[in-house]
């Protein structure tokens, strides 16, 4: 009982150290930290985003299906945070990286030569999915006070698929292997995949809403990324689906630590 109370005194007088070494005077006539306690360094951030996006889909093995670029849409909840400071006398959450997670939808659509379970020709192939990206942010310009939330990010992309549209496509008047070609996207070996990984990285930039003290308590941002899918779509479907896509956030600052 002895050693754990001489251990539990060591630590709380360790981190009082700590904490007495991480007190930053402020300059300017500004107000200093209270003697005792450390200076926040970090902020937390969330908020509302969506967007546009641009998808591609590379070729199946059997046939020409995919025949250009579609547009689609995403929304969703973000989270981020905000590590460090630019200086020692600089605002929490001003500091070199920050990380992130969303929970969002987003529908991926790309056009097609096929034609659709309805007769529909040239119908669209759409795929809506839930998505969790996951991303680590560098803000390369952290000190320059016009630069300091321009950043750069990447990080995988966990997708779980949630709709998809049309059921089936069908090719005819091939010239190859094949006469025709059908893909089943509901149902056996051309089902679309319940999972998918993407590596994604993007840029983007944070407008701050500042207080009297020149700390952020809003964050606007725009935020531009490419999405490269690594799996084939479905176990006889080898074409891989990749998206760029352009955004729009509102966050709230809250908290500090």
């Amino acid at each position: 009982m002895k050693k754990i109370l001489v251990l539990l005194f060591a630590t709380m007088l360790c981190t009082s150290m700590d904490a007495q070494r991480n007190v930053q005077p402020q300059r300017g006539g500004g107000r200093s930290a209270k003697p005792g306690l450390a200076q926040k360094k970090h902020s937390f951030y969330v908020g509302l985003k969506g967007g546009v996006d641009l998808s591609t889909m590379t070729q199946p093995d059997e046939c020409d299906l995919y025949d250009g670029a579609g547009l689609g849409f995403s929304g969703g909840i973000v989270g981020k945070a905000r590590f460090g400071q630019a200086t020692p006398n600089a605002p929490a959450g001003t500091g070199l990286l920050g990380a992130g997670l969303e929970l969002k939808y987003k529908q991926n659509k790309v056009k097609t030569i096929g034609t659709d379970e309805s007769g529909k020709a040239n119908a669209d192939l759409t795929v809506g999915y839930f998505e969790v990206p996951v991303y680590v942010q560098v803000y390369p310009f952290y000190r320059s006070d016009a630069m300091n939330t321009f950043y750069i990010e990447a990080g995988p992309d966990f997708a779980g698929t949630m709709s998809r549209s049309p059921k089936s496509l069908t090719v005819d008047n091939l010239a190859g292997e094949y006469n025709s070609v059908t893909y089943n996207f509901d149902t056996g070996n051309s089902k679309l995949k319940g999972m998918d990984v993407r590596i994604m990285a993007g840029v983007g930039y944070d407008f701050a809403i500042k207080n009297e003290k020149h700390e952020t308590t809003n964050l606007i941002g725009i935020n531009a990324r490419y999405y490269m899918g690594t799996s084939k779509l479905a176990g006889n479907f080898n074409s891989k689906m990749s998206t760029l896509e352009i955004s729009l956030s509102w966050m709230f600052n809250i908290g500090k630590l």
